[in-house]
């Protein structure tokens, strides 16, 4: 009985080895984010930082790259929509524009940085001796990051006085963070055996596999039909068409429209120290021969929009608000890059492509990041539009 035990012991542990092998080789998986790994640590200057971590890909540097690099062809800049979050390193959009273009990249994308911390960055990107210098620019909350930067650390409020940027504006109640709480800054390196135990598990591919394949698509068919079947909600918008199914919040659509309205004094202010960092940015390349580019990033909601429409939703207010805000944030981005000589292409195109192939671009869940295939479509704008 106790060999029977034993032998049904190892064959389950073999048969999850050669699952968690055939995970890793053959899909996606696993998918880490930057908030799940165990290095998250304050810093004066850039907020946080990621310290070394070989299992969840970040390098020596502490940026999400299989390996510190010297030099590279292409540096990119960024927030979590650059760094990856949802998908594996070489599925980010860096790792398939640097396939697309067989050139090397260096990624120093981390979620919830902004264009203050890409300015902070660029000299790093310089010393790599890059042919381009890309920003990924996430029209949603790159301008509410600014402003909470500088009501956050004393370094940007001195770096502000000393070079005479207003932000008195930026100390305002109307400045929204769009992650979640548990997002906080915070130092998050294991205490334990256990706890390193516990966050290596939950990052394996079976794990991750069955969140993103099983779990996560059940709990959205579940909140669907507990809706349906009792008081219409008024909090989501769920979009369970058998197509693009995913989820859109009331609340999040409010907060990126506090992030977005160029018509609020904290986002003009956000916006002309972003229109003053990216010239110097562009100026700091020019200087040493470098193509200075960006790659505008919407919403997921933006990118759903006219399919929606097509589709006969009923959608609120606020939906239809966002997308003037945004659009105009960008119209507004658009005649200062024009003006200015900086490079830029808008990644909606290629995304809404994408959806109207039907290719799986975001979880069914209130996440606005993409999968593999949104990251792809901005890799491709990149590719098409700055560097051929």
């Amino acid at each position: 009985m106790k060999t029977n035990s034993v032998l049904l012991i190892i064959s389950i542990c073999l048969g999850v080895i050669i699952l968690e092998i055939g995970l890793r080789f053959f899909t996606i998986f696993p998918v880490i984010s930057w908030v799940d790994s165990p290095n998250l640590n304050k810093d004066e200057i850039l907020s946080f930082t990621l310290a070394y971590n070989k299992q969840y890909g970040i390098d020596s540097n502490g940026f999400r790259n299989p390996q510190a690099l010297e030099n590279a062809d292409i540096v990119t800049l960024g927030d979590s929509h650059t760094f990856g979050f949802n998908v594996k390193t070489e599925y980010s959009w860096p790792y398939q524009l640097g396939r697309m273009a067989s050139k090397t990249v260096y990624n120093f994308g981390i979620g919830n940085f902004g264009i203050v911390q890409y300015y902070y960055l660029m000299d790093k990107a310089i010393n790599l001796n890059p042919k381009n210098i890309i920003i990924g620019l996430y029209i949603p909350n790159d301008l509410n990051d600014t402003c909470l930067l500088f009501k956050q650390l004393n370094y940007w409020r001195h770096w502000a006085k000393e070079n005479n940027v207003n932000i008195e504006n930026c100390n305002c109640p109307a400045c929204v963070e769009l992650e979640p709480k548990d997002n906080a800054i915070k130092n998050t390196s294991p205490t334990s055996f256990h706890s390193y135990l516990k966050s290596v598990i939950k990052n394996t591919a079976i794990v991750t596999f069955t969140d993103y394949m099983i779990w996560t698509p059940l709990k959205a068919k579940l909140v669907y039909y507990m809706k349906k079947f009792n008081k219409p909600d008024k909090t989501l918008i769920i979009i369970d068409d058998g197509k693009q199914n995913t989820i859109f919040s009331y609340n999040r659509l409010i907060g990126v429209n506090n992030n977005i309205d160029l018509k609020k004094q904290n986002i003009q202010t956000a916006f002309e120290i972003a229109k003053k960092l990216l010239v110097e940015m562009k100026n700091k390349a020019d200087q040493n021969n470098i193509a200075f580019s960006v790659l505008c990033i919407p919403s997921k909601e933006n990118v759903y929009y006219e399919y929606l429409l097509n589709s006969h939703y009923n959608l609120p207010d606020d939906f239809h608000l966002l997308i003037e805000n945004e659009r105009n944030l960008l119209n507004e981005f658009s005649k200062f890059f024009n003006n200015t000589g900086i490079e830029w292409t808008d990644a909606r195109p290629y995304v809404v492509n994408k959806l109207n192939e039907q290719a799986k671009v975001y979880k069914i869940t209130l996440d606005d990041h993409p999968l593999a295939p949104g990251y792809q479509a901005y890799a491709e704008a990149v590719y098409k539009q700055l560097l051929q």
